[in-house]
């Protein structure tokens, strides 16, 4: 089985080069998952292998932080899973910009 993070750090560096990736921290649906990796951390191995990778501790501050990054040509991509409130996060964003 592959994990996500390997799929992250290796597959990742298919996308064109102009292409960037930022991350929030991981979202924590409770249960028994262990929280042994961060969103940095994946970060900081897509950096390692020449990606434009970037952190955001808060994905409220996600905005901010990517709006220089944008172009008229720009396709932001928001995705996540288990968690609830990313249909919200998404119609924040979308206000936002």
């Amino acid at each position: 089985m592959v994990s996500a993070a390997w799929l992250c750090t290796n597959q990742i560096l298919a996308k064109r080069p102009i292409d960037e990736i930022w991350m929030s921290e991981i979202f924590y649906a409770g249960g028994t998952t262990t929280k042994d990796i961060s969103s940095n951390d994946l970060i900081n191995d897509l950096r390692a292998k020449g990606a434009s990778a970037f952190f955001v501790e808060s994905r409220n501050d996600l905005v901010s932080s990517v709006r220089t990054h944008l172009t008229n040509n720009s396709v932001l991509l928001l995705m996540g899973a288990r968690d609830p409130s990313l249909e919200q996060f998404a119609k924040q964003v979308w206000n936002e910009l």
